[in-house]
């Protein structure tokens, strides 16, 4: 069921994107009649509501699942349905969908506990005015759009806690014993004690990535996160990640190795999220890979490549790993997600952040993979002149 559109900020005179859809739930034709002409006489030739009308509650389900509707303008007393069932089962079929209730001169109780189950707002017939109808209307369409997102970032607050009281665990823990053991009063030896240093080193540099993760993907979201560009080489970038991620590569006895044309075109771009962003790609890959395995990045021209346009370059990072299912392939670029199947090395951030710097870049990232033969991540980014006014994320 589709949820109900966004209106301009409301006004009795304001210019609406689309009309909005109104589903009048109404039994009695005059009161339908006078309804309807209330929400059409406002501007001549201008129409800012396109209503349906319906005389039964299963209609009004009907209608609801076929079409899409903004807002319902709903009779409490029915033939098929009575007092706050009636509004009970428009929220049940399309809890997205604001409900105005309508009721009589002497129902102003009713009306109250009806806001109180969920409805919107509510009319009284033969009380309110053309003007007071169609603000009623546009009003419960943005108040729900408000609860919408409300309940959005509630749900994202959770996932972010859910995360992190998750993924902290793990290294805090690790902290603690070797804490303890340090503190014990039996003494450990100089070697122990130096293992265990660098193991709180390492968790505490896992910690903070984290915590830098989690900060990113919020300013990018928030639009709060800037770019510092200039003129660079991504094959200066390259150069950089073989540095970074070669002793890894090599711990985990996976090849790591570059190919990068001579004949790059400058990128416009900010150096440290771009190395950010493929740093993310090439860490999974050599991640995923096993041992044996190998993982390439390649930088060519995109005009080199056909199909891929005359301008910008292309960076590949490629592995021999397991490959991803299709069906996972969809929710790669998701926050928080891991495919089921994946040893779960961090908080599920890294291609997202990966998506957002290279689209900041006015660039694009796409993947290609295979059960059992690997996968290849290709990020496109357009050559200086069309990026010098790359947005803020």
């Amino acid at each position: 069921m589709s949820g109900p559109g966004d209106p301009a900020p409301p006004s009795d005179r304001g210019a609406l994107p689309r009309p909005l859809a109104v589903l009048l739930v109404e039994d009695n034709p005059g009161d339908a009649e006078l309804m309807a002409e209330m929400l059409h006489d406002e501007i001549p030739d201008v129409a800012s509501f396109v209503t349906r009308h319906v005389t039964r509650l299963a209609d009004a389900r009907a209608e609801l699942e076929r079409s899409l509707v903004d807002v319902v303008l709903l009779d409490l007393s029915l033939p098929d349905s009575r007092g706050l069932d009636s509004l009970q089962t428009v929220r049940s079929a399309a809890p997205d969908v604001p409900v105005v209730v309508m009721t009589g001169l002497a129902d102003d109780d009713v009306a109250l506990r009806a806001v109180q189950a969920g409805a919107q707002d509510y009319l009284v017939k033969g009380r309110d005015s053309s003007g007071a109808v169609r603000r009623a209307v546009r009003y419960a369409v943005e108040r729900q759009r408000l609860v919408r997102a409300a309940q959005q970032a509630a749900a994202a607050r959770d996932e972010i806690l859910a995360v992190v009281s998750h993924d902290l665990r793990n290294p805090i823990g690790t902290i603690g014993m070797c804490a303890q053991a340090l503190l014990d009063p039996e003494p450990v030896s100089s070697e122990n004690a130096r293992e265990m240093g660098a193991i709180i080193e390492r968790s505490c540099d896992w910690m903070l990535r984290l915590i830098s993760d989690l900060l990113d993907v919020t300013r990018m979201e928030a639009g709060m996160l800037s770019l510092q560009l200039e003129q660079l080489s991504v094959a200066g970038i390259v150069a950089s990640l073989l540095e970074m991620y070669g002793p890894l590569a090599a711990r985990r006895g996976v090849s790591l190795l570059a190919s990068v044309s001579p004949d790059l075109p400058p990128v416009r771009g900010d150096n440290d999220r771009l190395f950010q962003a493929l740093g993310n790609l090439v860490g999974n890959a050599v991640k995923f890979t096993q041992s044996g395995g190998q993982v390439s990045i390649t930088v060519e021209p995109a005009g080199q490549v056909v199909g891929a346009g005359d301008d910008g370059i292309l960076v590949h990072v490629s592995d021999t790993g397991p490959g991803i299912a299709a069906d996972a392939q969809v929710h790669l670029f998701d926050r928080f997600w891991q495919a089921r199947s994946a040893h779960r090395g961090g908080a599920g951030l890294g291609l997202a952040i990966a998506r957002a710097i290279v689209l900041a870049h006015r660039g694009t990232i796409s993947v290609r993979s295979t059960l059992g033969a690997g996968t290849t991540f290709t990020c496109r980014f357009p050559p200086s002149a069309e990026s010098r006014a790359a947005p803020a994320i």
